[in-house]
């Protein structure tokens, strides 16, 4: 994690009444010690002021991995452990100048640094275009991929899943875009040198909320297109008739093999966990080619045609709106730049 800035490391020790400095506080590591108590969810910083925080805007607070260890970025430390009490938590309540009520308890009784995070998922408008873009990270509860089913295991937190659905639901936008820095339907079980034995960031460890989403967006009788990435392929997955994947890259890392990726085909259909879907197209590698060699990167652009020209003399304009506009996704070769694949969705009317 980085360093606080100086206006945020101020609003912590409650020097600073900038309501900026409140309300967008950045996730990073200070000076402070919160005083845990296991088996008590209160944490206790003397020299904060919680009162200046807005819980609207904030979003989990982080017990930090502590030790000599702390940042090191090596397979072998992955499965070292670090506070007993690093970890997540959910401010529940502020009790207080020094106090806030966090969720779950610590299970030590000791002094830690903490950071609190701001909540950044937003929405924004191009057209009758809609974009919803997602935080993957900030609200996520842990994940078993022994068991991906579990009812009611969360990646985007209660707050963040109603924001997008109510969001969705009221948009009156052609085309909704939901972004998510994850893959949807393709998981991710493998690459190299594998960190952990629960490895698999993705939504397919998380089947319940996942399908919940898609029963949602099939009901607005409007096209819903999730753009992912995080893997190293490209692909284009019809999950219903309405609700779609696009998945983009790498642009710069080596790709995966199939064997990494639930072993899935280049195209047809796949089932990883309760839901079939039907890979339209991907880029697809076999485990027989050396790994530093799986080097083809790819980029999509992505296109809405609202209107058409329709002169009544050649070289003159005259726009016309298409009755059913059209979003086109192009796969390009990174390397050369030719055209991979298209696909094109008209909007539903």
């Amino acid at each position: 994690m980085a360093e606080l800035s100086s206006a945020t490391l101020a609003l912590v020790r409650g020097t600073t009444t900038s309501a900026g400095a409140i309300r967008f506080l950045h996730a990073g590591n200070h000076d402070g010690q919160g005083q845990l108590q296991a088996g008590s969810g209160v944490l206790v910083d003397p020299v904060a002021d919680f009162t200046k925080l807005y819980l609207t805007q904030a979003a989990t607070l982080h017990v930090h991995w502590g030790g000599p260890t702390a940042g090191v970025n090596e397979n072998e430390l992955d499965s070292v452990g670090g506070d007993t009490n690093a970890g997540v938590y959910e401010i529940v309540e502020v009790l207080g100048k020094s106090k806030l009520k966090i969720s779950p308890l610590p299970k030590q009784t000791g002094s830690q640094t903490y950071s609190i995070g701001r909540q950044s998922y937003y929405r924004f408008k191009v057209a009758n275009c809609e974009f919803f873009c997602c935080d993957t990270r900030t609200n996520r509860e842990m994940h078993d991929t022994k068991h991906p089913e579990q009812p009611g295991l969360s990646m985007l937190g209660q707050r963040q899943k109603k924001w997008l659905l109510d969001g969705m639901k009221s948009s009156d936008a052609d085309f909704l875009f939901v972004v998510s820095s994850v893959n949807f339907m393709v998981p991710h079980v493998g690459g190299g040198k594998v960190r952990t034995t629960n490895k698999d960031d993705a939504w397919t460890v998380f089947f319940d909320e996942r399908e919940q989403l898609i029963r949602e967006w099939d009901k607005l009788g409007k096209r819903v297109c999730v753009l992912t990435g995080d893997l190293h392929n490209s692909f284009v997955i019809k999950i219903t008739d309405r609700v779609w994947e696009f998945a983009s890259g790498p642009h710069n890392s080596n790709n995966h093999w199939a064997s990494d990726e639930g072993g899935r085909p280049a195209t047809g259909k796949f089932k990883y966990g309760p839901r079939e879907c039907d890979i339209r197209w991907s880029t697809f590698f076999r485990t027989d080619i050396p790994r530093d060699q799986l080097q083809h990167p790819s980029y999509c652009v992505v296109q809405i045609n609202n209107v058409f020209n329709n002169p009544k003399q050649v070289g003159d304009e005259r726009w016309v709106a298409f009755e059913r506009p059209q979003v086109i996704f192009q796969y390009f070769n990174g390397r050369t730049g030719r055209l991979r694949y298209a696909e094109a969705l008209p909007a539903i009317k």
